[in-house]
């Protein structure tokens, strides 16, 4: 699987970033697209923007479960002093 985005928009104070992260199988196919917003008390850099990224991957099953009441999914992220919002893609 590769990661990558589809979609990025990095505030000015480089606190809050939102976008959409597209993750492709081995044949380049599309496995799953998904918007997100990052809300972080820290400036982010891009390496950490791509690792906050990874672990909403990781836990995108996590945060889906957590969509039942709101179209929007609240991570904590633990690699960053900081939040994420995953949006449930069915509505």
């Amino acid at each position: 699987m590769a990661l990558s985005f589809k979609e990025k928009t990095v505030s000015s104070t480089r606190k809050r970033v939102d976008g959409i992260i597209q993750i492709k199988g081995f044949w380049g196919e599309t496995e799953r697209e998904f918007a997100f917003r990052i809300v972080s008390r820290v400036e982010m850099d891009d390496e950490l923007i791509k690792a906050a990224a990874e672990e909403i991957n990781d836990r995108y099953d996590e945060a889906e479960k957590k969509t039942e009441e709101s179209i929007w999914a609240s991570l904590r992220l633990k690699k960053l002093n900081g939040n994420a919002y995953i949006k449930d893609g069915t509505t």
